[in-house]
């Protein structure tokens, strides 16, 4: 067990499991959104976030059968997440060459691992396929479930 973080960076896809009930890991999304609301642990985010999280939000209205209300909510709720943003030009650019060292054709996927690499801060992902290639570079890469099981919240 590890000792619980005080910082942490979520890619896009956790907070889109926690905010839709019938993402497949909702429910471990959900209960690392309550442990990160109860340790008081900090959420450092690249600046793209919010637009990463309502336009999936909003494509799931579009073809995945979510009603407009059930969008608006998850909207306000993430609205209502307390985030830090990170603007930096260096997450851009650490953002670039994880794209190329990870032979990756998304720099904005890599922009959530650049901000946890930056601020040396564990990063947890449900995306397989990244996780895979970024424990290749970097410790701190987790899915929801094996940080819920390895840090001790």
């Amino acid at each position: 067990m590890h000792l619980v973080p005080t910082e942490i960076c979520l890619d896009a896809n956790i907070f889109i499991a926690a905010l839709v009930k019938v993402e497949p890991l909702h429910q471990a999304a959900l209960e690392l959104w309550d442990k990160i609301d109860e340790e008081s642990i900090d959420l450092f985010e690249p600046g793209l976030v919010f637009f990463e999280v309502i336009s999936a939000l909003h494509q799931k209205s579009q073809k995945e059968g979510m009603s407009h209300l059930e969008r608006d909510t998850a909207i306000d709720i993430f609205y209502h997440t307390n985030l830090i943003f990170q603007w930096q030009a260096s997450v851009l650019k650490t953002a670039t060459d994880l794209a190329s060292r990870l032979d990756l054709k998304r720099i904005y996927d890599c922009s959530y691992l650049a901000v946890a690499m930056n601020r040396k801060i564990p990063f947890i992902t449900s995306d397989e396929r990244f996780l895979r290639a970024g424990k290749k570079i970097y410790r701190e890469i987790y899915s929801c479930r094996e940080f819920l099981e390895n840090v001790s919240i």
